[in-house]
């Protein structure tokens, strides 16, 4: 993920603000509830959407704002994965079965 000592694209940046309630709208039917709440992940987006080269290179504001969703997307995806493996759930976990008593 980006840091702040990393480079971002005022372009983007203002594009991003200007466009912040519809970005909400559009990824909020995409949100699948887990560890993170949407907030979290849309902090992340956007710092990594603002510093990431290719988004500097995309020109028009539609096709910028689809992109965000796209990368909302894989950073979602991203961290459900990786929390996943970090939580155990009692339906994974195997238990050793006893004999019962007599």
């Amino acid at each position: 993920m980006p840091t702040r000592d990393k480079p971002y694209d005022a372009r983007v940046a203002s594009t991003l603000a200007a466009h912040h309630d519809e970005l909400r709208r559009r990824c909020r039917r995409h949100f699948r509830r887990g560890v993170f709440q949407f907030e979290d992940i849309m902090q992340e987006t956007m710092l990594f959407v603002m510093c990431d080269s290719r988004a500097a290179m995309i020109t028009g504001t539609a096709a910028l704002l689809d992109y965000f969703v796209y990368k909302f997307k894989m950073i979602m995806f991203q961290t459900l994965k990786r929390n996943r493996k970090m939580m155990t759930y009692a339906d994974n976990q195997k238990t050793v079965q006893t004999e019962p008593d007599d």
